[in-house]
């Protein structure tokens, strides 16, 4: 025979399951507040990454004006009408996975006080990585006398 459920077990059996109702929200909420800080997580590492990258790039842009200034002191050194180049670093040469350019531009000195020619104004202007849409730029300028090369380059022939 059937029982007829009374009134009081019906009570009984929608606290239980408000009770449960009530506890898979707070699961619920709590699964989406851990994702959210995961996922913050995540995009505050790659901005982190991100970041470190383009500073490595920044002092590799400065090694390479560094070169590029050394290399413009070489050509004027070896010949004094030199007015500069774009210089191609194959990736080979660097790390394997990114290619330079330098671009030395030298003008002569527009102030001649004793009306010699061999003061000359150098800017070395170096872009790495070349080939990406984000890159690192470092620039240098400086002013450099042909006669003083050409003296240090005598000094140096045995």
């Amino acid at each position: 025979m059937k029982t007829q459920p009374t009134t009081k077990t019906i009570r009984q059996h929608r606290r239980a399951g408000g009770q449960r109702g009530v506890a898979l929200m707070f699961v619920l909420i709590a699964v989406v507040v851990v994702t959210a800080l995961g996922a913050a997580l995540v995009r505050a590492m790659l901005i982190e990454i991100r970041q470190s990258r383009i500073d490595e790039w920044a002092v590799q842009a400065d090694w390479l004006v560094t070169s590029g200034a050394q290399r413009a002191a070489a050509q004027l050194a070896a010949d004094p009408d030199y007015r500069g180049e774009t210089w191609q670093i194959a990736a080979a040469e660097l790390d394997g996975r990114h290619a330079a350019v330098v671009e030395i531009a030298v003008h002569r000195s527009a102030d001649v006080s004793d009306g010699s020619d061999a003061t000359r104004n150098v800017a070395v202007t170096a872009r790495y990585p070349h080939d990406a849409t984000v890159f690192a730029t470092c620039r240098k300028a400086f002013n450099v006398s042909t006669q003083s090369i050409a003296s240090q380059s005598r000094e140096d022939v045995p």
